[in-house]
């Protein structure tokens, strides 16, 4: 199981990837175009939680995850200090889903 924190901005984001004992196991900045995703998720193999600030401009992101099986989770902006911690948040579930 992988745990995906996405650091989501208007034209680029930023993920970090961590495994089920919290161990980095990637982290990209890439521009914000579908087949950059797809690029990102594509080599991990097995299951994925994502989890994203809760913004306005998410719902186009949570529509490309769905379309890749991964699930988006979304956490306030209070309950994380980094995107590795956004990205542990679904690893440990403390999360509150929106």
């Amino acid at each position: 199981m992988y745990y995906t924190g996405i650091d989501l901005h208007k034209s680029t984001s930023y993920l970090t990837t961590v495994d089920s004992l919290g161990k980095i196991v990637e982290r990209q900045n890439i521009k914000n175009v579908n087949h950059n995703f797809f690029q990102y998720f594509n080599p991990l193999p097995g299951n994925n939680i994502t989890t994203v600030e809760s913004t306005m401009t998410f719902c186009w992101l949570d529509d490309l995850l769905t379309s890749l099986n991964i699930p988006l989770v979304l956490a306030h902006a209070n309950q994380f200090c980094s995107i590795k911690s956004l990205a542990g948040l679904s690893r440990t579930k403390h999360y509150v889903n929106a």
